[in-house]
């Protein structure tokens, strides 16, 4: 019973007499932090407002420095919308953030919430949303000299109008102006460090192959930096690029078959198959463009040429059938072609089958007169075979272009 009343008695004592009594587990260096920060912090928010621009003038503005580190980017071509996620590295030097180390401990760095302290406006001024402003949410270093560093973390949403004429290798440019949001703009100047990607250049879908930067501390948007990115193609390539180049072979062999059923046939379904591969470029084409992709203008006119062979097989056919008196001109056709270094070119070159007439009627003059029509006919077969060997490889040549390399330097 005693033993219980010294207990009660002991914790009645401590916690009457003891309550100061706390044990401080905070180190030296900690307490000099505290002092500094009041000092430095809040007396200069006291004598002076730290969120408003350091001192200066119109002829000795505040530089800022800004190192961009990109981490991914982004480009909906659909939306035609640009965006970027990065670590801004920004250092610039405030003069009211100075102190002395001997007097603190020898500190010479300190960490401060950017709430706390006075941060260049920076903006994007080509952004979706006019009234988005960049506030920096970030810890920052502060040196005894007055120089800050703050490294936040930011996201960019450009517009970018895409261009799709030679799509699907096209590249767009995508520009973002920079500059100061707090009037007047040209009370502090940025001053561009440059860009790190660290494998960041290789997005979804696209590449960055190539930045230009530009300067204008005279100007609102101060720095320019267009980013150069290219398509990945090699998926459209497959189901689009080759397909293409597959139906363009194909109608130029419906010219050397046959003119028969079979040559009709395989024209209408060339024609069929360009009206898929059409709606295959509907379906993943992006639709904001103003000019046309180059590749649809191939599909397209190898449409109109693959179309062309229909009619033109029923007139080789009536002209390989028909035993009409032939004009003069067509005689004088063959003769240039047929007698000259010009027939080596004539292919396929077909012969008269017909087993109607018997070998005393070969010399009569029917004979000789469609003879001479079967071979107009493969002068005109073939003359449209050259003709469309050269217009396919002039759209080959004008609407294909070939995958511009990754030239991109850190």
């Amino acid at each position: 019973m005693a033993l219980d009343k010294s207990f009660v008695f002991l914790c009645l004592f401590s916690v009457v007499y003891c309550k100061d009594c706390v044990i401080d587990h905070r180190t030296e260096d900690f307490s000099w932090e505290v002092q500094l920060y009041n000092d430095v912090i809040k007396k200069c928010i006291m004598k002076s407002n730290l969120f408003k621009p350091p001192p200066n003038n119109s002829t000795n503005p505040l530089n800022v420095t800004l190192n961009f580190i990109v981490r991914n980017f982004r480009f909906l071509s659909n939306e035609e919308v640009f965006s970027i996620y990065n670590m801004v590295y920004i250092q610039w030097v405030d003069e009211r953030l100075t102190w002395d180390p001997k007097k603190y401990g020898g500190i010479e760095k300190m960490i401060v919430s950017s709430m706390r302290i006075w941060t260049p406006g920076l903006r994007l001024f080509n952004t979706l949303d006019e009234n988005e402003i960049d506030f920096l949410y970030c810890k920052c270093f502060l040196e005894y000299d007055g120089k800050v560093q703050c490294i936040p973390r930011m996201r960019h949403d450009a517009a970018c109008s895409s261009k799709l004429g030679k799509w699907p290798y096209d590249t767009q440019s995508c520009t973002l102006h920079f500059g100061n949001w707090e009037k007047p703009y040209t009370s502090v100047v940025f001053t561009f460090a440059g860009i790190s990607m660290f494998g960041a250049e290789y997005g979804v879908g696209w590449n960055i192959i190539n930045y230009n930067v530009s300067q204008n501390p005279n100007k609102t948007e101060q720095i320019s930096i267009t980013f150069d990115i290219e398509r990945q193609a090699p998926g459209l390539v497959v189901t689009i690029v080759m397909p293409c180049f597959v139906l363009c072979v194909l109608t130029l062999t419906s010219l050397v078959l046959k003119v028969d059923g079979i040559r009709l046939s395989m024209s209408g379904l060339c024609l069929l198959l360009h009206y898929y591969i059409l709606q295959q470029i509907a379906e993943f084409i992006p639709k904001h463009s103003a000019d046309p992709p180059m590749i649809l203008l191939l599909v397209r006119s190898s449409a109109v040429l693959t179309f062309i062979t229909i009619p033109l097989t029923c007139f080789l056919q009536y002209l390989m059938n028909t035993d009409k008196p032939l004009p003069a001109w067509i005689t004088k056709v063959n003769d240039c072609v047929l007698k000259t270094k010009f027939k080596f070119i004539i292919w396929p070159r077909w012969e008269d089958d017909s087993q109607s007439i018997t070998l005393s009627e070969n010399l009569t003059e029917g004979k000789k007169i469609k003879g001479e029509w079967l071979d107009f006919a493969n002068v005109l077969n073939s003359l449209f075979i050259v003709v469309f060997t050269v217009v396919y490889a002039c759209f080959f040549s004008v609407y294909m272009s070939k995958l511009t390399p990754i030239t991109f330097t850190y």
